[in-house]
């Protein structure tokens, strides 16, 4: 009986000690670069699937502390370009654009090799990294 107590102690705390576990906090300098939005909630931008707009294109740029924004909502339409500044604390990315409003939302970050994703209430944007921005007319 003795051992079989000692099994379920040992047990029950592997158990909490894995469930306690977290991933690392995604550092600001991993967020700097350039990124394309390649789809959300699932659907992937440009594709039949994708019910908004089949020409959305966004692209984000991170530096130090500013980002560049460039959003596009239709194939004949030019992009508009957004400026601002943003922050990561503990996963949680945030920001403002440079007329001060906030961001509408903040997003949960998650880095997967090239890939970002962005989480928020009411969607999850997934962005793959870019070793440059195209020209965006």
């Amino acid at each position: 009986m003795k051992r079989i107590f000692t099994v379920l102690m040992a047990m029950a705390i592997a158990l909490i000690s894995v469930s306690c576990h977290k991933e690392p906090a995604v550092s600001a300098d991993s967020l700097i670069g350039h990124w394309q939005l390649v789809s959300i909630d699932g659907d992937a931008v440009g594709t039949k699937s994708f019910s908004d707009s089949q020409g959305l294109s966004v692209w984000i740029s991170f530096s130090a502390e500013t980002f560049d924004l460039y959003q596009r909502a239709g194939k004949d339409v030019t992009y508009s370009h957004f400026t601002g500044s943003w922050s990561i604390a503990e996963g949680v990315l945030s920001g403002k654009y440079s007329d001060g409003s906030a961001w509408s939302s903040t997003y949960e970050v998650f880095l997967e090799g090239e890939f970002m994703t962005l989480t928020s209430p009411t969607e999850v944007q997934k962005f793959h990294k870019e070793a440059s921005l195209p020209s965006l007319k």
